[in-house]
């Protein structure tokens, strides 16, 4: 339900006079962010940085080096300059479209960097190089986009040095043990991030989402047993949706009772060979959920009657 629709409702029941119903409106209206302009400043900014990288690659046998890092630097220059520029001007959609481009342009840069100078650099140290020195980009910006794409740029150059094989070995060796610290760890990340409506502590919350998903998935798969496997991810599922329920969350309460259905409905599969016994056990489960939904309302309903209504029985 929309704001225009809520507030016609509480106009409706007196929760609301029509005139405060139009100054909400109107500052509603001023608040509005321009988010398609931006997103299509953010989509020119990649594509012409896609196109400048794709016309200096078919030239560039034939680019002196002194040239590359000559034109390197002063497209890093001019996107630092004119975001300055335009944070002084208080022209943040602008800024941040300049933000955008400089944090491209440094992992460029890198890149040249290394290429011209024949530096022996992995993946995993160019990673890092790029998320150290565009960090304060990063949380200077007012979005989420910069710090939704510095958290996997940072952790892929962390598991390049700490080598992924070592973090899989420790879900092969200690699969119990490995999602309890991983989720445990990721648990404590999602509620401090929780704490703040800073656009970096945000993003933070949504990859430690994600991540707390994948580690009860790969915990999973490794373990031998598979009711073990079940019972753990569905504990930290039902950890994750009580925290979520809690605290309001309701998007994150949503998609966390999905996972734990899917997870159910591939315990059926799992467990009864049988299409139709696997789809009984699937509406014994379904009627019994309703059911406890149903007493849960009906329940509430008779909580929330005014004491005259009960005695009354009506």
């Amino acid at each position: 339900m929309n704001l225009s629709k809520k507030t016609d409702e509480w106009v409706k029941n007196n929760l609301l006079s029509p005139e405060q119903q139009a100054d909400i409106m109107a500052f509603e209206s001023g608040r509005h962010k321009p988010f398609r302009w931006l997103s299509l400043l953010w989509l020119g900014v990649f594509s012409f940085f896609l196109g400048l990288l794709s016309l200096v690659a078919d030239y560039w046998q034939t680019i002196p080096d002194w040239l590359k890092l000559t034109g390197a630097f002063v497209l890093l220059s001019s996107g630092i300059i004119a975001t300055i520029y335009f944070f002084k001007k208080e022209k943040h959609m602008l800024a941040e479209v300049g933000l955008f481009f400089t944090f491209l342009m440094i992992g460029g840069g890198i890149g040249l960097v290394a290429q011209v100078f024949n530096l022996p650099v992995d993946s995993g140290e160019g990673f890092l190089a790029w998320a150290a020195l565009s960090l304060i980009i990063v949380l200077l910006s007012k979005r989420e986009l910069l710090s939704l794409l510095w958290i996997p740029l940072f952790l892929g150059g962390v598991l390049g040095y700490m080598r992924l094989e070592l973090l899989l070995l420790f879900f092969t060796q200690a699969p119990l043990l490995a999602v309890s610290v991983f989720a445990g760890i990721l648990f404590a990340l999602i509620y401090i991030s929780d704490l703040s409506a800073f656009p970096f502590l945000r993003a933070v919350n949504r990859w430690a989402v994600v991540l707390y998903y994948a580690v009860l998935i790969l915990g999973e798969d490794r373990m031998q047993d598979m009711m073990s496997g079940f019972c753990i991810s569905v504990a930290f599922l039902a950890l994750l949706a009580w925290y979520a329920m809690h605290t309001n969350r309701i998007r994150l309460f949503n998609w966390t009772l999905f996972f734990i259905a899917v997870r159910f409905v591939m315990l059926y599969f799992q467990v009864f060979e049988s299409l139709g016994v696997a789809g009984t056990w699937l509406i014994v489960s379904g009627l019994l959920i309703l059911g406890i939904v149903g007493l849960h309302l009906v329940f509430q309903k008779k909580a929330s009657l005014p004491k005259t209504q009960k005695s009354t029985g009506k």
